[in-house]
């Protein structure tokens, strides 16, 4: 019975020795798994994040201009217009880098994603690494050559294109801007941080590579990952874009704008002409309507705490005749300042 016993104990030890060598080899698989699955999942995060900081920071660039107007040129450092983005960070400093070396009004930009200045979180993908981005010349937030409206800056709208193309497995076209996940240095990729030339040229991060050769139409690659490829790419449209610029436009419009046209027709009986779109002044002091122009910019000043609305259409009627007689004058509405 005591043989028996014995036998008994070591099959049992030897079952239970094997089961756990299997649980710890399933362990071991499942881990590397997790492991790359955990690692791809923080770094989708971190572009996420870059993605919605950016779209609110567009959203965000609304009417400031009235509350906090930049200085004169030429010590301005841009105006504020929906849709605006700031430019990528040149210098991994986290702040936007607008001007530099190749760097113009006409050209899109790239560089790292500038987190200081959308104020939020140094975010890293899985190697630990800063994310990258890339900007659309029609959508960068420019300093303002000899002013700080049209033509001096740039005009950004609903039907203002994207110039970045992303080709491969997640292909885009007519892209606004993209955020990268960069990964881990491949290949010959120099990113030594104390050769400044190196550390901060995006071949050095980006896999494919980037064709960066025409200025403006950037052309990106997506591809699977593999020894020569691991970079993550988040790409934001015109589309995903204006659907949170537009209601905000529209809001500050219903609010700011619609009390002023309504408070012109209580006190005129008619809407004030329209400012016609061709050749815009470069002083929005000089918006004024065009008498007869039914389509086109609103008229109204650039000073911070008063709208002008000129060439007022004036119906009236003659006593006994019933015929209207129609004048034009320029007059101006004085709103209180903006608050």
């Amino acid at each position: 019975m005591s043989v028996q016993r014995g036998f008994a104990m070591i099959a049992i030890l030897a079952l239970i020795a094997m089961i756990s060598a299997f649980l710890i080899a399933s362990a071991l698989n499942r881990t590397a798994a997790d492991i790359s699955n955990e690692r791809e999942d923080r770094s989708m995060s971190a572009l996420r994040k870059a993605k919605a900081a950016l779209i609110a920071y567009a959203a965000n660039e609304q009417w400031q201009s009235y509350k906090n107007p930049p200085p004169p040129p030429p010590s301005n450092t841009g105006y504020f217009q929906p849709g605006a983005l700031p430019c990528p960070d040149r210098d991994d400093d986290g702040d936007a880098d607008c001007v530099g070396t190749g760097i113009t009004t006409t050209s899109s930009i790239i560089g790292r994603l500038p987190f200081k200045t959308l104020g939020i979180d140094d975010l890293r993908d899985a190697s630990g690494e800063r994310l990258w981005y890339a900007l659309s010349h029609d959508f960068r937030k420019l300093r303002c050559s000899g002013g700080t409206v049209p033509p001096n800056c740039t005009v950004i709208n609903s039907d203002t294109q994207g110039q970045l193309t992303v080709v491969g497995i997640v292909p885009a076209t007519q892209v606004v801007a993209v955020v990268f996940a960069p990964g881990e240095a491949l290949q010959s990729q120099n990113r030594d941080p104390t050769n400044a030339s190196a550390h901060n040229n995006p071949l050095n991060y980006l896999e494919g590579p980037p064709n960066l050769s025409d200025p403006v139409n950037y052309v990106f690659t997506t591809a699977l990952p593999s020894t020569t490829f691991n970079d993550r790419a988040l790409v934001i449209t015109k589309a995903e874009l204006m659907d949170a610029v537009e209601p905000v436009v529209a809001a500050n419009i219903e609010r700011d704008i619609k009390p002023m046209v309504q408070d012109y027709f209580t006190k005129w009986g008619a809407y004030p002409f329209a400012m016609t779109f061709a050749a815009p002044p470069a002083s929005v002091t000089a918006y004024q309507g065009t008498s007869g122009q039914k389509q086109g910019l609103l008229p109204l000043t650039d000073d911070p705490n008063w709208f002008k609305w000129a060439f007022a259409t004036v119906m009236q009627v003659p006593p006994g005749t019933g015929s209207p007689t129609v004048t034009s004058s320029n007059c101006s509405i004085n709103s209180s300042p903006l608050q």
